[in-house]
């Protein structure tokens, strides 16, 4: 278990952009064995992903997200500053989407 978690955090640093879409991957911090946390995107990384017309969006909605202060940042073009929390619920939700959008690539992966 802890092997199979240490491999899918070292794949995840080393992706550096959406192979399918071009869009810039969050860096993730790790603290302890079971928290991540999703870093800001840098100026120039967000800037390209506006001129590609990708949308920020989280997979799962959580209570403790307000939209409201991240959208109005994002619409006048700065970057989103915030270090963001990845639950559980949401690394589900986001493999699932993944899974979704993608199948037959992840099919290749096992």
């Amino acid at each position: 278990k802890a092997e199979a978690s240490r491999e899918l955090y070292a794949a995840c640093k080393a992706c550096r952009a959406c192979d399918r879409c071009g869009a810039a991957a969050r860096k993730l911090r790790r603290d302890g064995a079971a928290k991540l946390f999703a870093q800001p995107l840098s100026a120039k990384a967000a800037a390209r992903d506006r001129a590609l017309g990708v949308k920020k969006q989280r997979a799962a909605a959580s209570p403790l997200d307000d939209d409201s202060d991240s959208s109005d940042a994002s619409s006048e073009g700065e970057p989103d500053e915030r270090e963001l929390f990845v639950t559980a619920e949401e690394a589900r939700a986001q493999l699932r989407l993944l899974w979704k959008a993608d199948g037959a690539a992840c099919d290749g992966l096992l």
